[in-house]
């Protein structure tokens, strides 16, 4: 209370010129003085010394109007800044000047509709970048230029209608990506090209209607990527195959009729998987016996493997019935993200005899995977006049 009254009385009079070592935080934007007060302890703006603002490591700054070039001037100790819920359409291009260790900056529910080009230079240690639930249309190409430290960026809820490509250049550390509830229409097939160790990718609730072949090409540490809730009518074959660490994908409520072959392929780590609320959900995944040595007439013994087109969402183990014959293994194996299963034999009981391969029953599917129905293979008749 006291921090408060003596900030109402220093922008009622105060000339920034009394007290030791003036530092001129009486001239700042009323909610940064507050703030400064709270978090020194010192109860009037002109006792606020240079020592003081360099030893602020936080600082939380709640419903600004505007800010103003000097504003967090001399907190050269600050790591993590909040500027929340105000109204802020703009920023001055010098506002973080000075603050090179900052580590987390958070800017989110404002009313922001651009950056300055260089409002971030400067601050090569941040870790944590919050822009989301603003009014941002555009960004700058070079805006986090620089900024190599950074593993967490937040850009969901603002009005993005597209992405510069080399928008993400330089952020090889980065691990977190959000940017959820935009207008995306497309994205750039290059445009997360060097994010090597993103995690968490999310582009949910935008407006994509399709997405380019190699987008995410290169991102082998991803686990969770997250398409729900957009205008996707086809996928490109393969599009996810570099994702070897994925754990998670959601692709529901889109507009996908069917699925592409080899659109699973590559998946090996795949736990999660939603495909519901599309036009073509459940989408029939259908499992086929296939010979790989010869012609299904061809003499015993045969080898033979369970195939999936658009690739296995997990683990699949299909008991065999070995009719006229046996088979080396009692199941048939498919690996979460192949096409292509184990290679069994299959030898025919006596010369002349045709010899069935049949699946005995089905694979149960994971409650985690959802909007898929497993449909059996068809017998396999091998060897006699009634193969093929």
């Amino acid at each position: 209370m006291m921090a408060l009254i003596g900030a109402l009385a220093c922008i009622a009079g105060c000339d920034g010129n009394s007290g030791p070592a003036p530092v001129g935080v009486c001239d700042r934007t009323p909610e940064v003085q507050w703030a400064i007060l709270e978090r020194s302890g010192v109860p009037r703006c002109e006792d606020v010394t240079a020592a003081d603002l360099a030893r602020l490591g936080g600082l939380p700054v709640w419903k600004a109007p505007s800010l103003r070039a000097g504003d967090f001037a001399g907190m050269t100790g600050l790591e993590i800044l909040g500027i929340y819920e105000g109204s802020l359409d703009s920023l001055p291009e010098s506002l973080f000047s000075g603050l090179a260790n900052l580590r987390d900056l958070y800017v989110n529910h404002n009313e922001l509709t651009t950056f300055p080009e260089g409002v971030f230079s400067g601050l090569g240690r941040l870790e944590d970048l919050n822009l989301a639930h603003n009014r941002l249309d555009s960004l700058p190409e070079s805006l986090f230029s620089g900024l190599a430290n950074l593993t967490d960026l937040h850009l969901d809820g603002n009005r993005l209608a597209h992405l510069p490509e080399g928008i993400f250049a330089g952020l090889a550390r980065l691990e977190v990506m959000g940017v959820r509830h935009n207008r995306l229409a497309s994205l750039p097939e290059g445009v997360f090209s060097g994010l090597g160790n993103l995690i968490y990718l999310y582009l949910d609730q935008n407006r994509l209607d399709s997405l380019p072949d190699k987008l995410f090409s290169g991102l082998t540490s991803l686990e969770v990527v997250t398409l729900y809730e957009n205008q996707l009518t086809s996928l490109p074959e393969g599009v996810f195959s570099e994702l070897v660490s994925l754990t998670a994908l959601y692709i529901d409520d889109n507009e996908l009729a069917s699925l592409p072959d080899g659109v699973l392929s590559g998946l090996v780590s795949l736990e999660k998987l939603r495909l519901d609320s599309n036009p073509g959900a459940p989408f029939e995944l259908s499992l086929q016996f296939e010979r790989t040595d010869a012609a299904d007439t061809a003499a015993s013994p045969a080898s033979v493997r369970l195939v999936l087109a658009p690739g296995a969402p997990f683990d699949m183990v299909v008991p065999l019935t070995i009719q006229g014959g046996s088979a080396s293994s009692a199941s048939a194996l498919l690996s979460t993200g192949s096409i292509e299963g184990q290679v069994f034999t299959v030898t025919q009981a006596s010369p002349g005899q045709s010899t069935r391969v049949q699946a005995a029953s089905m694979p149960v599917i994971p409650e985690e995977i959802r909007g898929i129905v497993l449909l059996a293979p068809a017998d396999m008749v091998l060897f006699g006049s009634g193969a093929g």
